[in-house]
């Protein structure tokens, strides 16, 4: 998949070099690399490589080449080719081969789009170059997507330059914005004034461009501040967050024991007054932060009652100054802000699967328009 977002004129050796930098010791290969018949039509014919006749030709193939279209990455070709060989090849012999086998069983194999099966005689015949199947897969990778609504969001912390990582969300999301004709919003999740800087924001933009990727909308989460704290005060009201004044030790100790804080029964009143007072960076309430009322026995940890508001006045936002005294979580401000944005589909990585009940959670108590989270 990762190959069919990569912007068309990047040149061959970059967007190779990405590719494999955003799987690590991964590779992705794009669906047109290799025969579109696999196993029927292929460019490199060598004899039965069971046969020290056939590993000759192999080896000869690749002296000089990494893999055998004589690429910087492996095609599908090379993963025809690779069941074919003997387990075990004479590196004194068949050096050049025998490295070409080794290297390609280390890697981890994603085919974006078609997962072809080994080539066999009945696979051969079946294999049809249907794009039409290609595409519907690809549309149904995006739940009750409708073409020109889907509106996707790319939503960094402006703490750093655009990494890796970055680069594989935003060209996701815009990929897919684009294919539905609908709308790309970057968004900077500016909620933590002591990591974040204007320059990185100037940065990321640059950053962007190059990577041919141009959002129909810029926003911050800090444009919906006052929203997000009558959203809260919501949540107090209803009793389903409170104030919390335990220290950082004792609450981490008390989240990993399944331990309830002392605290998660106080009023809604006295919750409401102590919100206050972190609103206003108050002595009082600086001591304080707010809790969601979730499950302290969920096996899942991060359902213990995640921290959803707390105070941060040492710093000023780099925006706003020292106008805000208390700050939302990314937890709790992202599923809020977008559905107030219109967001249709939250992309989210794997590495977050155990966060995404929270999305749901926030998104069903504070009343606001369902978003489709979609994991990759």
């Amino acid at each position: 998949m990762l190959a069919q977002v990569l912007p068309c004129r990047l040149p061959q050796s970059t967007a190779s070099i990405l590719l494999q930098s955003i799987h690590g010791a991964s590779i992705a290969l794009h669906p047109s690399a290799g025969p579109t018949n696999p196993g029927v039509a292929m460019a490199c014919a060598f004899g039965s490589l069971k046969t020290e006749a056939g590993l000759k030709e192999l080896n000869d193939h690749l002296t000089g080449k990494s893999f055998l279209g004589g690429g910087a990455t492996a095609t599908q070709e090379d993963f025809e080719w690779l069941p074919k060989a003997p387990s075990a090849i004479d590196g004194e012999k068949f050096p050049h081969a025998r490295r070409w086998c080794e290297h390609l069983r280390g890697l981890k194999v994603s085919f974006p789009l078609r997962r072809w099966a080994a080539a066999s005689s009945s696979t051969a015949s079946a294999a049809t170059g249907d794009k039409s199947k290609d595409q519907a897969k690809l549309e149904g990778l995006l739940p009750g997507a409708i073409e020109g609504q889907v509106v996707t969001r790319f939503p960094p912390e402006p703490s750093g330059y655009l990494h890796i990582g970055h680069a594989k969300a935003a060209m996701l999301n815009n990929y897919y914005a684009r294919h539905y004709k609908g709308k790309l919003i970057l968004r900077f999740d500016d909620t933590n004034p002591s990591k974040e800087k204007m320059e990185f924001e100037e940065s990321m933009i640059k950053d962007l461009e190059t990577l041919q990727i141009k959002p129909d909308m810029v926003t911050h989460t800090s444009d919906h501040f006052e929203h997000l704290q009558k959203v809260m005060e919501g949540l107090l009201q209803k009793g389903k967050c409170y104030v919390d004044d335990t220290d950082v030790d004792t609450m981490r100790a008390e989240r990993d024991a399944g331990t309830e804080s002392k605290k998660r029964n106080l009023s809604v009143e006295e919750n409401l007054r102590l919100y206050g007072e972190m609103l206003k960076g108050s002595e009082e309430g600086l001591k304080c932060c707010v809790r969601a009322k979730m499950d302290m026995s969920c096996t899942n940890k991060c359902l213990r009652d995640p921290v959803f508001y707390r105070c941060k006045t040492d710093t000023p936002h780099h925006k706003h100054g020292f106008k805000y005294k208390a700050y939302p979580t990314y937890d709790f401000a992202c599923p809020v802000v977008d559905a107030l944005e219109g967001v249709t589909h939250a992309l989210r990585t794997i590495e977050y699967k155990d966060r995404a009940p929270m999305y749901d959670w926030v998104l069903e108590h504070t009343g606001s328009r369902h978003v489709e989270m979609v994991e990759f």
